[in-house]
Order: structure tokens, then sequence, then C-alpha cells
């Protein structure tokens, strides 16, 4: 395991472009593995930042594939919840004010009709060489699979995370 440099990981954590970028790829891949049919719900949101900016669970998360992310990922790592609940609050306000980036630049739209789901929009066009960010979008990646994969209540429940 990489062992991120905490400067580097208080600027990553502290990007809004990168934060909103990171959440356009979990909702990308998860519209894209329901088939363009559904998006991520949106207090699910609130998950993503938490995860994949923790470097041992992006790392978890990141080298797993399709299907089964979340549950591979927790069976190897059985950390991966601990904290998880304060970590979310603690990226609430980078979150929204993440949301309010890729709205403003249409990176995701918030589909009001139905279950109040995050839908993608435009791609960022983000490319990024650093290894722990390549790291993070993969967990981004990995995050949206695993949502398209798991419902609202067993994502609560394997996460011990509530709304």
């Amino acid at each position: 395991m990489t062992t991120m440099d905490l400067l580097f990981e208080q600027r990553l954590t502290n990007n809004t472009a990168l934060a909103s970028h990171l959440i356009s790829i979990a909702v990308r891949e998860c519209f894209e593995a329901n088939l363009r049919k559904s998006g991520i719900e949106f207090p699910l949101i609130f998950t993503i930042l938490p995860l994949v900016f923790h470097s041992q669970t992006a790392e978890s998360l990141a080298t797993k594939k399709r299907p089964g992310v979340l549950i591979k990922a927790l069976s190897e790592n059985r950390e991966i919840p601990l904290g998880l609940q304060e970590r979310m609050e603690g990226f609430a306000e980078l979150t929204l004010e993440a949301l309010s980036l890729g709205f403003s630049a249409n990176l995701f739209y918030l589909d009001v009709n139905g279950t109040m789901e995050i839908v993608p929009g435009e791609d960022s066009g983000m490319d990024f060489v650093h290894p722990q960010i390549k790291t993070a979008s993969n967990a981004a990646k990995r995050v949206g699979q695993s949502f398209s994969e798991l419902g609202l209540e067993q994502i609560c429940i394997y996460l011990n995370i509530r709304f």
C-alpha cells in the first residue's frame, strides 16, 4: 500500500473541482451500469468523497472488479465502514460545493422526476497523471458500479451509515 503525502492529501481533499469530477465519474459509472436508466440516489452522493479520499478505502475499491465490488472490498478490508459516518459529515460541505460546481458545469443533473437521482451530464474532460488521483478516480468508478448493484438500504447496512 502506498501512503499519501499529508500535504498532497490536504490539497487533494480541499479541491472542489476534483471533488466534482470524482462525483461525476461515480454518477456516470452507475448510470452506464444501470443501462442508462437510473443514476445515484441523492443521499448516496454524500458517501462518494469520504470513500474515494480515504487512501486505504480508495486502494481497496480501485483494485476490485464487477460484480460485487463493494462486497469484495469489505471482505478484504473490514475497516472501510469505520469512521465513515463521521467522514461523511466532515465532507458534507465539500460535497455540496462540488455538487454546486458540477450542476453549474453540467457535469450532472438532479433528476427530480421520481426518485431524486443524480444523472450524468457532460464529461469533464479532466485527466490526471498523479497516482493518488488515478486511484481516487478508479475508486470513484467502483463506487458508481457498486451503487448500481445495491439498493440504498443495503449500502447503508454494509457501510454502517445513516442519513
